[in-house]
């Protein structure tokens, strides 16, 4: 059973709704939403929190960050705005819509804010180094902007020429680690030693181009689980000299197979990016 266009449906949707971080500076802390609760940061924020160091190339603590939710809510009012997850950095607290303490591509965004720490969404680090593994859609898009041109001295290579690896964390998945949470990481590596433009080729619809692109299969049985990001920004093509980019995919363990749930068993997850550079790994899924 394949679930790929199910999947691309459910993150656009979700990608969609989200109302992301103002880019407005506090000169005092505005008060709590209406609601709020202080948060005990589930055990797979630790896992995100790494993930987002790894693709900024930023650390600090998220022990140091105040947590908070307003539960049963897909989005709160805070200093006279609707959102679903906002970081206020004079009171370096960051406050998650109870609906989405689990969608891990917003609170992953509000993560990056923390670490840079800026209410603004810079390029460098939503964009460019980060596109994959957080959320960034209305005005995140606007701030960050249209990436730089890029002119035709810069090298052109085909996606197959890429370093792609593919990796589970953590390696053997359980329901009793990380609440039964885990991610798969993909890596695409420019292996030269001066920055490139990769060749994307036609999607073969009405899409634009593949990006990164995941596919788990249980060994075995048939059902599989699969999904083709695509590019909407230019800049996502380019890779500066030995750079590596990521995306990060959100699962889970459960009693049975779904949209981004396998179970107990044994798996092979493969990734790449565009449509000729792909790796696999084979996992195994523990109770």
């Amino acid at each position: 059973m394949r679930l790929n266009h199910r999947r691309e449906r459910k993150v656009a949707t979700v990608l969609i709704a989200l109302i992301v971080s103002a880019t407005a500076c506090f000169e005092t802390t505005p008060m709590l939403p209406s609601g709020a609760q202080h948060l005990v940061p589930p055990p797979v924020y630790a896992l995100w929190w790494d993930q987002v160091e790894a693709c900024s190339d930023l650390a600090g603590s998220i022990d140091a960050v105040k947590w908070y939710t307003v539960p049963g809510v897909s989005q709160f009012r805070y200093d006279g705005r609707e959102a679903a997850g906002v970081y206020e950095p004079t009171a370096h607290r960051i406050i998650i819509a109870g609906n989405y303490l689990q969608h891990g591509s917003l609170v992953r965004h509000e993560m990056l804010h923390a670490l840079a720490p800026t209410l603004n969404h810079p390029r460098e680090y939503f964009r460019h180094r980060c596109g994959d593994v957080v959320a960034c859609v209305g005005n995140c898009l606007t701030e960050a902007g249209s990436p730089p041109a890029r002119g035709p001295e810069i090298a052109r290579i085909e996606p197959s020429e890429l370093e792609v690896a593919v990796s589970v964390v953590p390696a053997s998945p359980s329901a009793g680690v990380f609440g039964g949470r885990f991610v798969l990481v993909v890596t695409a590596r420019n292996p030269n030693a001066h920055e490139v433009v990769v060749n994307l080729p036609p999607s073969g619809d009405a899409g634009p181009s593949v990006g990164f692109t995941f596919g788990v299969a249980a060994d075995g049985t048939g059902f599989s689980l699969s999904y083709n990001g695509r590019i909407y920004d230019a800049g996502a093509a380019y890779f500066r000299a030995g750079e590596t980019k990521r995306a990060v995919f959100d699962f889970s363990v459960g009693p049975a197979y779904g949209d981004s749930q396998v179970t107990i068993g044994s798996y092979t997850a493969s990734g790449g990016f565009s449509t000729s550079a792909t790796a696999s790994v084979p996992f195994v899924v523990m109770p």
